[in-house]
């Protein structure tokens, strides 16, 4: 009577049989994989390891090299940022005449909008304000406040908190500012007050 196929398949593993220097050989084989698996890992690990290392290095001294030549030309960067800003005006957010109401907006901002002593400044301010936005300057958030000028133009005064970036603008309290000029606009920079102030008009304007 011939056997079935489960009879026939159980005896051909019964008949398979391994001596000690086979099985030895085998699990010797199979330890040696994993080693392998394993150290190749390693290496992989440690390479990424290394790599990542040299992104963050290369990443921390562009940033502290960029910190530097932002604080050897602050004011260029900022007579650069705020006449952008100024010749392409964006919509206010606010619109009031009183100062007061115009300041109290700001309520995200950790400083509340100063109505500055500079002379002229505090006049345009006073007569001719029509309102406010949110803006930064050099990436601290900042108040932009929009005067109407008597000639049809308008003056955009921005400010925000002093840091150690702006050390080297002077302080109203010396009754100095620094003006500078650029694409046909005036651009005057003080501290007062524990602000940055920033003020932005037509080079022609009185």
């Amino acid at each position: 009577m011939k056997d079935t196929l489960k009879q026939a398949t159980e005896r051909i593993f019964e008949n398979i049989e391994l001596d000690d220097d086979k099985l030895d050989s085998l699990m010797d084989l199979e330890q040696g994989e994993a080693e392998k698996a394993s150290t190749g890992m390693f290496f992989w690990t440690r390479q990424l390891t290394a790599v990542c290392f040299v992104i963050v290095c290369v990443s921390l001294f562009a940033i502290n090299q960029y910190k530097n030549y932002q604080k050897d030309n602050i004011v260029e960067l900022i007579v650069a940022e705020v006449v952008e800003n100024h010749s392409h005006l964006k919509p206010l957010e606010v619109n009031a005449q009183a100062f007061e109401t115009v300041a109290n907006y700001f309520e995200s901002l950790s400083f509340l909008p100063y109505a500055s002593d500079k002379i002229g400044v505090t006049k345009l301010l006073n007569k001719s304000l029509l309102g406010g936005r949110y803006c930064s300057i050099q990436g601290s958030s900042a108040a932009q406040l929009r005067m109407q000028l008597s000639n049809g133009g308008v003056a955009t005064l921005f400010q925000t908190n002093t840091s150690d970036l702006f050390s080297s603008i002077p302080s109203l309290n010396d009754n100095n500012s620094i003006v500078m000029f650029k694409s046909g606009y005036q651009v005057s920079i003080w501290q007062e007050k524990g602000l940055l102030m920033v003020l932005v008009k037509p080079a022609t304007s009185i």
